[in-house]
C-alpha cells in the first residue's frame, strides 16, 4: 500500500515517543471520546433546521463538530513525522545561532589586542577569539552532518512507505512552508489507517452484533470526516494565509523596486553601484516570490483534488451508515475505503521549483521564514 509522499524520519538526538503502530491503544484512548461525541452530535442533524435566527441549527452543529475534529487532529498529527520535523528544524535553529555567534566574534576580533597583561584577564585576545570561532565552525559542520543523516533517514522511510523521493525533493519539502502541512496530512492518514484497521478487527470479532457494527462504522465515517477536515484546513491556510502573505510581500517588493529605479535615475554616479546591487537583489526576490506562489498554487490544486475524492468517499460512507444495512459487508467496505484513501497518497508528491541559482534559493528560504513569521 502506498503512503502520502510526506516526510518521515527518526530523530538522532531527540527521544521519540513510540510510533502509532507500536502503541495503537494509546492512539485509540486519546481519540475515542471526541470521535464518539461527533457520532452522537451527527445523529441530531435531522432534527435541526439548516439555519435559524434563534436557537440551535445545523450551522451550530457543524461548529461543534469541527471543534471535536480539531481535538482528533491534535492526536492524529502526532507521530514520528512531526517529531522528526521539529528535530530537523531545531538543528537548523542551532546552526543559525552558531552563525550569529561567529559573526559577532569576527567583528570583535577587529578591535581585539594581540596580547593582554595579567591584569586584563577579563579581556580576550585576537587569538582567543579566533579559537572560539573555529570551535563554533566545527560545531556547525557537525550539526550539518546530523541534518544530512536525518535527510538520509527520510529517504529510507519514504522507500519503506513505497515511494522513492530524491534528496532534493526531501530538502525542498523541509524548506517550503507547505511542507509542514503536507507532513501533518501524512501523519493523520497513517494514524487513521491504523485506527481503521483496529476497527476492522473489532467488526470481525462481533459479526452478530448490529449495534457494535453501527458504532464501529460510525467511528469509521468520523475518521474519514477527520481526514476531509484536515484537507480543508490545509486549503484554508494556503488560500487565506500563505498566498495572502505572498501578495503582501510582492506589493512591498514592487514598491521598493520602483523607489530604487527612481533613485538610480536621479542619484549621483557614486551611488549608482550600490543602488544597482539593491535592484538586482529585489529582482531576484521578485522571481522567487513568483515561483513560491506557483508552488503554493500547485500544492493547493493537489490538496483540492484529494479533498474532492475524500468528500465523495465521506458522502458514500455516511449514506451507508445512515442506512444501517452494514453488518454483513462492513469489513469489506472499510477495506475498500482504506484502499480508496491510499490512492490519494500519490497526489502529494512534491513538485520541485526550479531554483537555478544560489541567490534564488536563498531568497526562497528567506520567503519561507517571512511566511512562518506571518502565521
Amino acid at each position: 500500500m502506498k503512503t502520502p509522499s510526506l516526510l518521515l524520519c527518526a530523530c538522532l538526538f531527540v527521544p521519540l515517543t513510540p510510533r502509532a503502530e507500536e502503541n495503537p491503544q494509546a492512539l485509540w484512548k486519546q481519540s475515542k471520546d471526541p470521535l464518539l461525541e461527533v457520532i452522537d452530535l451527527e445523529a441530531t442533524r435531522g432534527s435541526l433546521p439548516p439555519s435559524k435566527w434563534i436557537g440551535r441549527d445545523q450551522k451550530d452543529l457543524d461548529r461543534d463538530i469541527n471543534k471535536l475534529l480539531e481535538e482528533v487532529l491534535e492526536v492524529m498529527e502526532v507521530s514520528g513525522l512531526t517529531e522528526a520535523r521539529a528535530a530537523y528544524r531545531s538543528l537548523g535553529n542551532r546552526i543559525d545561532q552558531r552563525r550569529t555567534q561567529v559573526r559577532e566574534l569576527r567583528e570583535a576580533t577587529l578591535s581585539a589586542d594581540e596580547e593582554k597583561s595579567p591584569l586584563e584577564f577579563y579581556k580576550k585576545t585576537r587569538a582567543e577569539y579566533i579559537e572560539e570561532i573555529e570551535a563554533l565552525e566545527t560545531d556547525i559542520d557537525n550539526l550539518k552532518i546530523q541534518q544530512d543523516e536525518q535527510v538520509d533517514r527520510m529517504m529510507t522511510a519514504y522507500q519503506n512507505m513505497g515511494l522513492k523521493l530524491s534528496e532534493e525533493q526531501v530538502r525542498f519539502y523541509l524548506s517550503s512552508i507547505s511542507g509542514s502541512d503536507m507532513m501533518d496530512l501524512s501523519a493523520v492518514f497513517d494514524n487513521i489507517r491504523l485506527l481503521n484497521n483496529q476497527l476492522e478487527e473489532l467488526v470481525i470479532q462481533s459479526p452478530d452484533d448490529p449495534e457494535a457494527a453501527r458504532r464501529y462504522y460510525g467511528i469509521h465515517v468520523t475518521l474519514i470526516h477527520t481526514m476531509l477536515y484536515a484537507h480543508e484546513r490545509v486549503l484554508d491556510r494556503v488560500d487565506h494565509l500563505y498566498l495572502d502573505r505572498i501578495a503582501e510581500l510582492e506589493k512591498q517588493n514592487d514598491e521598493l523596486m520602483k523607489e530604487t529605479k527612481d533613485l538610480i535615475r536621479f542619484s549621483d554616479a557614486e551611488h549608482q553601484g550600490l543602488l544597482q546591487s539593491s535592484l538586482n537583489t529585489q529582482e531576484v526576490t521578485a522571481d522567487a516570490l513568483v515561483l513560491y506562489r506557483q508552488h503554493l498554487q500547485n500544492v493547493r490544486d493537489q490538496v483540492y483534488e484529494g479533498q474532492k475524492a475524500l468528500d465523495q468517499r465521506f458522502k458514500v460512507a455516511m449514506n451507508a451508515y445512515q442506512t444501517i444495512n452494514i453488518a454483513a459487508t462492513l469489513a469489506e467496505e472499510m477495506q475498500s475505503a482504506v484502499k480508496d484513501l491510499s490512492a490519494l497518497r500519490n497526489m502529494h508528491l512534491p513538485a520541485l521549483v526550479p531554483l537555478n541559482s544560489d541567490a534564488l534559493q536563498q531568497k526562497f528560504s528567506e520567503i519561507t521564514r517571512e511566511l512562518e513569521g506571518g502565521e
